[in-house]
């Protein structure tokens, strides 16, 4: 857990962020099987940069820094410079489950923060062809 942040106002974040993750993966569905239905990647994306920025502000940058890549994949598919596509699909549902993962271990006090964040970063700099070289520097 997170030095100097409040327990019960860890509970009440943690529970805040877990309750837009399946409104995410929905909005992710939703889209991959209709892409006209802009307007459900646009609530995904929302929802997302929420995360990212309550993570800040609560003193969580691990989890922001971890939303970050997914905010970024989004606002790229929803500008069209991006589409949805297997891989993408496939890299922002993993990303949910370790965003998931972070938050339940929030609570448990069982942080594996440099994991979690190291799989995504590693994940993200793949999906994005990105060299293995630059891995730590993006760390």
């Amino acid at each position: 857990m997170p030095k100097k942040l409040d327990p019960k106002m860890l509970a009440s974040f943690v529970q805040e962020a877990h309750s837009y993750l399946p409104q995410i993966r929905e909005s992710l569905e939703t889209f991959q099987r209709d892409a006209t239905q802009r307007e459900v990647l646009e609530e995904a994306l929302r929802y997302t940069h929420t995360i990212k920025g309550a993570s800040v502000m609560v003193g969580l940058p691990v989890l922001s820094h971890m939303a970050n890549y997914a905010e970024g994949t989004l606002e790229e598919m929803v500008t069209g410079q991006r589409a949805m596509d297997t891989a993408c699909s496939t890299w922002l549902q993993q990303t949910m489950d370790q965003l998931e993962h972070y938050l339940d271990d929030l609570l448990s006090g069982d942080m594996q923060q440099q994991a979690l964040v190291a799989a995504v970063v590693q994940s993200f700099r793949r999906f994005k062809n990105l060299p293995e070289a630059g891995d730590m520097a993006a760390l």
